[in-house]
């Protein structure tokens, strides 16, 4: 991933190229393995999953996301992540 000023770059679940050839082969050579979504940076994530039964305060969620983007995880990046897992 490229230099970025903020540590890890690229490498968040949020913007990672995770159709990347090159990344989905390594983490099959890696199989069986887990995938952890997580860490430091976890603490700040903000979850935009609207169609969420008990989701209340949906123009607050999108506020947020449209302020800070590299915090919002949405459902459509989610199910790429599962798209991600089920290829490795």
């Amino acid at each position: 991933w490229p230099q970025s000023a903020d540590g890890w770059g690229n490498s968040s679940v949020i913007n990672a190229d995770l159709q990347n050839p090159k990344l989905i082969e390594a983490a099959k050579n890696l199989s069986p393995f887990f995938l952890r979504i997580g860490g430091s940076q976890a603490d700040t994530i903000i979850y935009n999953f609207p169609s969420a039964a008990n989701v209340t305060d949906k123009d607050g969620i999108s506020l947020a996301c449209s302020e800070k983007p590299q915090h919002c995880l949405t459902e459509a990046r989610w199910a790429e992540v599962l798209d991600f897992a089920e290829k490795c």
